[in-house]
């Protein structure tokens, strides 16, 4: 490189602009991960007289709402430590469609919820639990 008349030249240990890194942007990995999620957990809840087993609703609610507010926090903890780094670019967007993809599995979620506990209380009426008499 080379400087202008009267100026110190520049430190040569300034990478040139070509070797800047390349920002860092936010994961959308729990984005996706849940955007797969709720559908699976909506074929749960659709089919499960088919699938024949109720312990499906199980699955089905450890999808929506479990994981995805697993994922939410997830979501929230990778861009407030990659703040830290001054090539990561935070992305507000991709939080934003996960909280409200969080209200929606929440929403399915009470679906499984009301199969489970109704699971639950035909079984302990069935083998008689000793808390019931």
């Amino acid at each position: 490189m080379t400087s202008l008349p009267g100026l110190p030249p520049p430190p040569p240990d300034i990478p040139p602009v070509e070797q800047w890194e390349q920002p860092k942007k936010a994961s959308a990995l729990p984005l996706i991960l849940v955007a797969v999620a709720i559908p699976i957990s909506v074929a749960i809840a659709w089919f499960l007289q088919a699938l024949g087993a109720e312990w499906w609703s199980l699955v089905g609610y450890a999808l929506t709402p479990l994981f995805a507010v697993i994922a939410t926090g997830w979501d929230a903890v990778s861009q407030l430590s990659g703040r830290k780094d001054p090539w990561f670019v935070v992305r507000p967007a991709l939080s934003r469609i996960l909280r409200l993809l969080v209200v929606v599995s929440i929403a399915i979620g009470v679906i499984h919820i009301w199969r489970i506990s109704g699971w639950v209380a035909r079984t302990a009426v069935q083998q008689g639990w000793p808390f019931l008499g």
